[in-house]
Order: C-alpha cells, then structure tokens, then sequence
C-alpha cells in the first residue's frame, strides 16, 4: 500500500472502530462541557543565550499570586524567581544559607492569603514572606527531617493559623499503609482526618527494595487551595473508576462542595500491562539479584514479586493530575493510555459544574492558571526546560461562537434520540479530526525542503486543514475518540515520503479529500440535529 493511499485506509479503520466501539473508545470523564482552546502567547526560556533566571536545569513550578505575577521555582533551588504577567523579571525570593528566609532548598510554596511561605528541605521550617518579598517570620518545624521513603511527611501551613498535614510513612517493613490526611491548627497535635493515602505506592519487594515506578495514579490526589483557605481532595475507587469525586474542604475540615462526575472505563490491555511488568523486572533485577547472592530472604518469582508490587488496576484512573485556581475552578487532567496523546483538561466552576474542556497540545504540561492565561513547561529537542503562555479561546477565533453556546440543543434534549445521535456525531467527529491530524502529519513529511520550495505548499495546505476541522466541527458534540487520534498518530510515524518535496506537493490535495469526507458527514449530522434544535428552541 503507498503512502497516499495509506491514510485513506486508517480512515475507514478508526470510523468503523468509533461505530462499533465508541463506548471504549470514549474520552475518560463524560461531559458535554463545551471546548476551548489554548492559543499560545509567548515562550520564556529553552535557548542558548537566555538570563540566568531563564535557565533551567529541570521544568520549573509555577504559581501565580493574586495580581498575575507568576512564582517559579526550578528544581532543588534555595529561591524563587518572580515574573510579571508578560514573563519580566520582578525579583528573586530566599537564597542559600541558614538564616531568617534562606533555604537548604526549597521544597514547596504557596499562600495564606496574600503572605507567601516557601518551606525548607529536609528540615520542613516555613518563612513567611510579604507582597513585595520582604521576610516577615520563620516557624520552625519540630518534627524529624523529611529525608526518605519512610520519612518523607507533610507539614503545610493554611490560613488562619492552621495547617494540612500527612505523617511520615515509618517503620513498616516496605508494607503498604494508609495514612490520614489531616488539618489543625499549627499550635496543637488535634486534627481532624479528611481522607487517606496509600503510602507507598511505587513499585516494592519485600527484601530487595522500592523504585520510583507505577503503573498508573493511585488516589486521592489533592492539591492546595491557592490562598490556603483548604484542600481539594479527588478520589475514585482504583478497582472500578466509574465516578470522580472531588470535594472541596476548608482550612477548619468542613466540607463545603462536593461533585461527582462519570468516567468511561478504560481497561489496560494486556500487552501494555506486561510492558509495565517487564519494565519493572528490568529496573528490579541488578536488587533482586545482589540480595539473593548475599543470602537474604528474597521472593522465589521475581516477576510475581513484581506483578504484586506494582499495585497493576485493571482499568487506567480517570483523572492525572489537577490544578486550583484562585477562581474557584478545579482543572482535572485526564490520564492518557499507551499510544495516544489526547492531553484533555476538564474545568469544573465555581460551582460544581463542569465548564468546559480544553486540550494541551502535545509535548505541553499545564502548570498554572489565572484568568484566561495558562502557564505551562516543555522542552525542546534539545530537552532543555522552557515556559510557556497560552489564552483561552473559543474554536475558530474569538469572534466566533463555539457550536455548543448558543447554536446546538441543550443535552437534556439530545437524550431523546441519543443512541442515533451518537453514532452520527462520532463518525462526523473521526472524520473532521483525523483530516486535520492527518494533514499536518503529512505536511511535516516535508518540512526538510521546506526553505527552498515549501513555503507555497504550506500556504496552500493550511487553508485547507483548517477547512477539515471546521467542517468536521458540525458533527461535534461530544467528547474526542482516542481510535481516530491512534490511528493518525501511526500514520504520522510511517507516512515519511522519502522526498520531502514529494510530502509537501500531496498535501493540499490529500487534506481536500479528507476535508470533503468530513464535510459530508458533519452534512449528515447537521441535518439530524435540525429538528432536535427546533425541539430545543421551542
């Protein structure tokens, strides 16, 4: 089969498998939260020739304060470095030594209110710093160093006074154990537990060792309120993740929000699960081997020993990741599976309710939000750290309305007729998406060539493109199919003309076809859903 006619074929593949399969091809957390996108703004960083503070030895944190300025912290560093909202250099917090507001290093940061603390490590003392970086205080911290596996801990501070804390692991032998996650005053020894954690859930055997590897998130994952007015806790069951709860607690342990929202089962299949396996026999096998030579009691199977170790679910975990915003509003990042790159965030409001989705492009990890910008890290070829800014946006541009606001039925409607919907807005879907991912695996066959007579290919390719995915957008209203995304991603690996002029001549024309395939699918599905909006409207 040529290369040209390779797409076509992958096209057939994904739309029947989204036909017949749709339910296990499905996006992880089940919405119709309308889409936006992630238009980037500017970079900071990731070349040769950048400020000191620009950097980076590894991808920074970020966190922004009240004003939009942007703190970053890069790796195991004594200071943070303060950036305006357009990435200026403000001002460097802390620094190397031991005296009021330096740092060993700096393990993590945050707010109680608008003061600004930045903990020590290992030893978790907490300097307190003002609006224009100015060291206010520095509680000690009594406990032991925070130094390894079965003593690492956290001792953070909240508003008000009070604290969120998690106990050190201890003595237990390498067994897993569950500990509290608490909240209390900073004065005091009461707290009140608000959930439990398994600790730890890397990869472990008994008598040989733990290694930084697992297989997927392990819940609950929690993050801190951004001025530290509380915890908000996501959780889900590891054995059936069916439904994500996050529950949103203030710095005294009351619960103030609750939300549930449904996740599409995604089973793990059983060759990526004995890649984990054979990953984990291969970073445990030098251990294993010493300790049996040494005579210490060691498992018979060190594949058993790993397969147990690894704490493998049958089914991925909904969600990845999450961020808090000073908004009030909970990102949720949903875990990507072998092979595919979908790199989905869903944005809870204030309220509960589920806002809208956006996707990172990929290579892009999302870091922190304020307002409508998204600050975020990747690297370059190079795998030198960079930050980058992106705006939300609305599909098409910001004089545009995205499909769901105003144009299409509101949900409760579309469940009238949902299974004939379904199937017809996920064919119009495959059939826009993989048309634009296709085209622009093609177009960049050829982008070696580009300089001397490419240009006049791109130019004429992109217009196209972006009419594949607009008309492929008629038929969306549901979440993206990770089999269409598959499957372009594989063409984009062995679709490679060996003259890239070649790639860069067959693009317009391949695009237009596929475009014309996904016009007259969105076609068919806009000409479903007219009486549906008519039942809307009334």
């Amino acid at each position: 089969m040529s290369n040209r006619q390779r797409p076509h074929a992958i096209l057939a593949i994904a739309l029947t498998a989204l036909a017949l399969n749709a339910g296990e091809a499905a996006s992880q957390l089940i919405t119709d939260a309308e889409s936006m996108e992630a238009s980037e703004v500017f970079r900071l960083g990731g070349g040769l020739d950048v400020p000191e503070w620009l950097a980076f030895a590894s991808a920074p944190s970020l966190m922004p304060d009240a004003t939009g300025r942007i703190l970053v912290r890069a790796g195991q560093v004594a200071a943070i470095t303060v950036l305006d909202a357009d990435g200026g250099y403000v001002r460097t917090i802390g620094g190397k030594g031991e005296g009021p507001g330096e740092f060993t290093f700096i393990r993590d940061m945050g707010f109680t209110g608008d003061t600004l603390w930045l903990q020590n490590w290992p030893a978790l003392h907490t300097s307190f710093f003002d609006s224009a970086g100015v060291h206010l205080k520095t509680e000690r911290d009594l406990g032991p160093p925070s130094t390894g596996p079965h003593t690492q801990r956290t001792s953070i501070p909240l508003a008000g006074g009070r604290g969120f804390y998690i106990p050190a692991t201890g003595p237990h032998d390498e067994a897993r154990v569950r500990l509290p996650m608490t909240v209390g005053n900073r004065s005091d020894e009461s707290r009140d537990t608000l959930a439990f954690r398994w600790d730890d859930t890397d990869m472990s055997i008994a008598g040989v060792g733990t290694w930084a590897f697992r297989a997927t998130v392990t819940p609950p994952i929690h993050r801190l309120d951004p001025e530290g007015h509380g915890i908000v806790i996501a959780d889900w069951v590891p054995d059936r993740p069916e439904v994500v709860t996050v529950r949103r607690f203030d710095e005294y342990g009351n619960l103030t929000r609750e939300t549930a929202i449904g996740a599409e089962l995604r089973p793990i299949p059983p060759g990526v699960k004995r890649a984990f396996i054979e990953e984990g026999m291969k970073k445990a096998e030098g251990p294993y081997e010493s300790a049996r030579r040494m005579g210490q009691q060691v498992p018979p199977s060190l594949r058993a020993a790993v397969e147990e170790g690894l704490l493998l679910p049958d089914f991925y975990a909904p969600i990845q990741s999450l961020l808090v915003t000073r908004a009030g509003r909970v990102w949720l990042r949903e875990t990507m599976i072998a092979d595919v790159y979908e790199g989905q965030w869903v944005v809870l409001g204030p309220d509960g309710e589920p806002e809208f989705r956006v996707s990172a492009p990929e290579g892009i990890a999302f870091k922190a939000v304020h307002g409508d910008r998204v600050w975020a890290t990747s690297t370059t070829e190079l795998d030198v750290p960079f930050i980058v800014v992106y705006e939300l946006v609305r599909p098409g541009g910001a004089g545009r309305v995205h499909p769901l606001a105003d144009g299409h039925p509101h949900p409760r409607h579309r469940q009238r007729c949902v299974g004939q919907e379904h199937a017809c807005t996920q064919i119009g879907r495959g059939a826009g998406c993989t048309a634009r991912r296709a085209g622009r695996a093609e177009l960049a066959a050829g982008l070696g060539r580009l300089e001397r007579d490419g240009s006049r290919g791109v130019r004429a390719a992109n217009p196209q493109g972006d009419r594949g995915r607009a008309m492929g957008r008629r038929g969306f209203v549901r979440e993206i199919r990770p089999a269409h995304h598959l499957a372009a991603r594989r063409h984009g690996r062995v679709a490679r003309p060996a003259d890239a002029g070649a790639g860069l001549a067959s693009t317009a024309p391949f695009v237009a076809a596929l475009a014309n395939q996904g016009a007259a699918l969105g076609h068919e599905c806009g000409a479903f859903l007219a009486p549906i909006e008519g039942v809307a409207e009334g």
